[in-house]
């Protein structure tokens, strides 16, 4: 479908009030950080250029600039350095709430850029997979995660619930994100970990079942997210051995027990 001038505005100004009101709750709590600087330039010139591209509408630029303001590739560095250098509050909104809005606006746009969608999509991914190889540090990995299921996101777009696997999957990082700030043990950080994992009975499980079933349009593309989850999957256990060996015994041997199950599947 195609972007009408009045759903443009509204999207662009709910991005900026949310971004706003976002800045007036830090100030107000003094959660002030070098993320936060570096997070409130990169919006604002990306808010300026998605304005001056709304008012010239220039279709390709405004996709591009929402991919920036989603930290897609080539875009994908600022929001890993940002993640790093704010609070917990700060990656709720970084990493889910500000996305509402823009994943609105894929999902007016969507079918005017089908092939440079499934080119970001799939670079965004490999780039993530290329990166995990170079980290051991948890939250890096939750990060890097939330990166490449964003792209994940935005296939779904081809489904007729989008917007709700969408809203579910904000929710689902939410609640990670606040996971991780009350964990005080190795337990918990491994739940962490497992909600990421496309397995049941997580959601993101479910998820990525109904992604893949409306990609019906492409054998290859479902091979791949397959391939890619596999991958994934195994580095992710790769990491809970090496970040939490020196757990209790029993937990071991059931994440072992788990891995063999998970093989034979």
């Amino acid at each position: 479908m195609l972007l009408s001038i009045v759903n443009i505005y509204v999207v662009w100004f709910l991005m900026e009030m949310m971004f706003l009101f976002f800045l007036l709750y830090v100030l107000t709590k003094e959660e002030k950080s070098i993320g936060l600087v570096i997070y409130y330039f990169f919006q604002s010139l990306m808010s300026l250029f998605l304005f001056l591209s709304i008012f010239m509408y220039l279709k390709k630029f405004i996709f591009l600039i929402l991919c920036a303001k989603l930290g897609l590739f080539p875009f994908f560095y600022w929001i890993v350095v940002v993640s790093l250098k704010i609070n917990y509050v700060g990656n709720l909104f970084v990493l889910a709430l500000q996305k509402i809005p823009v994943f609105w606006f894929f999902w007016l746009s969507y079918d005017s850029f089908l092939i440079l969608l499934v080119m970001i999509t799939y670079m965004s991914i490999l780039f993530v997979l290329i990166n995990l190889l170079m980290i051991s540090d948890l939250w890096l990995l939750l990060v890097y995660s939330s990166i490449a299921n964003t792209g994940m996101m935005l296939m779904s777009v081809y489904g007729g619930n989008y917007l709700t696997v969408v809203l579910v999957y904000l929710l689902v990082i939410m609640g990670i994100i606040l996971l991780v700030k009350n964990s005080d043990s190795y337990h918990d950080l491994v739940l962490v970990v497992l909600m990421f994992l496309v397995i049941p009975p997580f959601v993101l499980f479910f998820m990525k079942v109904f992604i893949v079933s409306s990609l019906v349009f492409s054998l290859k593309l479902i091979l791949f997210i397959f391939f890619l989850d596999v991958f994934i999957l195994f580095y992710y256990f790769t990491i809970i051995f090496m970040k939490f060996f020196i757990m209790e015994s029993s937990v071991l041997i059931y994440f072992m027990n788990l891995i063999i199950i998970v093989s034979v599947l």
